[in-house]
């Protein structure tokens, strides 16, 4: 809680509050909590506006806070190392978001040690640079004023988004980028296993057909000239729970689901 709603639960005063938690921190305040640290993480929290930052390092074998100091540069993580003393040695990994302060603090204090980025920003980095081609490709094509402009306009999502969570349209416009990357379309999916010679130039989301009752469920490829009844391996699906049915296009395409 703030000092300000203890103050009034309590009725003591202001200064009276950051004494008691000052004289608990010391009292209870475990000094064992830096011996042995292996694999350790760093972050940044606001704590007060205006771009106030704590740097707070987590013992990642615990799940507890070790240390916690006002900043957020090389200067603030320095500290912590020096407090650490020959302790430091240990430190085997380090967790970190990608700043290049907390880098340069941990490649002078622990030189051997592995420096690890954290998952969420190199999948926002890469996202980031994803969209910055397409927005790329974009404008070099006029943007919405050619067909191929709009095009690259609707494949956002269809590359940022994970594939199990993409509609079927946003499925199709994916398969269509990677034909359009492979330069040549693949021929059927077993023509190396039966010999079926059959190749088609038609992609395969365009030559699927609805089965009746089941919305946006593909029905296996009969154009296969060796007759497997075995669908295609790159049929595209999608289930009935992420089928969106406010589309015009899912709307026609379940309402002949229903007349077939």
């Amino acid at each position: 809680m703030a000092r300000t709603p203890i103050c009034g639960l309590l009725r003591i005063g202001w200064d009276t509050v950051g004494r008691i938690v000052e004289r608990v921190v010391a009292d209870r305040l475990d000094e064992r909590r830096l011996e042995g640290l292996v694999c350790i993480g760093v972050d940044e929290i606001s704590y007060r506006r205006h771009h106030r930052y704590l740097t707070s390092v987590a013992d990642h074998r615990s799940g507890a806070i070790v240390c916690c100091r006002a900043g957020r540069n090389s200067a603030t993580l320095q500290a912590f190392f020096d407090e650490l003393g020959d302790r430091r040695h240990s430190i085997r990994a380090v967790s970190i978001d990608m700043s290049g302060e907390y880098q340069r603090a941990i490649r002078a204090a622990i030189p051997d040690a592995q420096i690890c980025f954290d998952p969420f920003h190199v999948c926002r980095l890469g996202s980031r640079a994803t969209d910055q081609v397409r927005r790329d490709e974009w404008n070099a094509h006029e943007r919405s004023h050619t067909p191929t402009g709009r095009w690259v306009k609707h494949t956002r999502w269809s590359l940022l988004k994970a594939p199990e969570r993409q509609t079927v349209g946003q499925l199709a416009t994916l398969y269509e980028v990677q034909q359009a990357n492979r330069g040549s379309t693949a021929p059927c999916c077993c023509a190396k296993s039966s010999g079926c010679s059959t190749t088609s130039t038609t992609p395969v989301w365009r030559r699927r057909t609805l089965t009746p009752g089941w919305p946006g469920r593909r029905a296996p490829d009969s154009s296969h000239s060796c007759g497997s009844p075995a669908p295609c391996a790159r049929t595209v699906t999608a289930s009935s729970p992420r089928f969106d049915s406010g589309s015009p296009t899912a709307a026609s395409r379940a309402s002949t689901a229903r007349s077939g």
